[in-house]
């Protein structure tokens, strides 16, 4: 088995420890996504996906892998190693690490854990995670997995549900703004049905039967169709007041995405893929 003789990000140079300059830029790349939200688990993919090299030709990194080197003290420099990281830095890294590891104080009947649609990224449209951070200032951090999203959204829990009941609102005072496309198709067919069974003969019974089933069989295909989808979600909100009852019950029955911007900016996606913005 392979094993490094000098702790990732440095190397030995005339019998001294210097710093890797490419390694070193790994380890600012570790702690930056971390500092963002950014879970270990997604870290370690992100350096595997990369190809980056932990040891000569050893790519092998992983949860425990990316902890030992955020819980490293070495990399805010000692009579031995060089800085890398500021003290304070580290201090962060630490506090950070702390928060995560606790869940006190919880409350998993919160609506920031019942949203039922998922949080989706604007700029790449990955599925986002919430990360809280308890130390100085608590705040929530969202964060994408995506290689071209490394950093954080930051947006309170009272922020985003504020945003999300706007977008609601928006549809509750004019139901009418959901598009509804028209079913022309269906309606003609029914109208060929009727003149064809007042014309009806022995000769043309068997067409007759073949188009009263071809429309039924139509109209059950409409039921899971974006125009069905729509007028039901109009239903819903012609039908429903907003509160912090209804406000889970509305996101539950017609929102397919949460869409969160770096602004922040916060829209949804209503289940017939219609786009819903809050009123400015």
């Amino acid at each position: 088995m392979k094993k490094r003789n000098v702790a990732f990000g440095y190397r030995y140079e005339n019998g001294k420890i210097s710093v890797n300059k490419n390694e070193e830029k790994v380890i600012r790349k570790i702690f930056d996504s971390y500092l963002a939200g950014m879970s270990l688990i997604q870290i370690a993919s992100i350096l595997n996906d990369e190809k980056i090299e932990y040891m000569p030709s050893v790519i092998g990194w992983n949860k425990a892998r990316v902890m030992r080197i955020i819980d490293d003290e070495r990399y805010s420099g000692n009579e031995m190693y060089p800085q890398i990281i500021t003290y304070e830095t580290h201090e962060k890294l630490k506090c950070l690490k702390e928060s995560k590891s606790t869940q006190q104080d919880v409350d998993r009947n919160n609506i920031i854990y019942n949203l039922y649609a998922p949080v989706m990224c604007k700029k790449c449209g990955e599925k986002m995670t919430r990360h809280y951070t308890r130390h100085g200032i608590k705040k929530e951090i969202w964060s994408c997995p995506s290689k071209a999203c490394t950093r954080g959204v930051v947006i309170s829990d009272q922020e985003l549900i504020k945003k999300i009941a706007e977008c609601l609102s928006t549809i509750i005072k004019d139901p009418d703004m959901i598009q509804i496309k028209e079913r022309s198709n269906i309606s003609n067919n029914d109208s060929k049905i009727q003149q064809e069974i007042e014309m009806a003969h022995a000769e043309n019974r068997d067409n007759v039967t073949e188009m009263i089933f071809q429309s039924i069989s139509d109209k059950y295909d409409c039921i899971d169709s974006e125009t069905y989808i729509a007028m039901r979600i109009k239903h819903i909100f012609c039908d429903t007041a907003l509160d912090e009852t209804s406000l889970p019950y509305l996101l539950k029955k017609t929102v397919k995405k949460i869409i969160l911007g770096r602004e922040p900016s916060v829209c949804i996606m209503l289940l017939n893929n219609q786009i819903i913005e809050s009123e400015e």
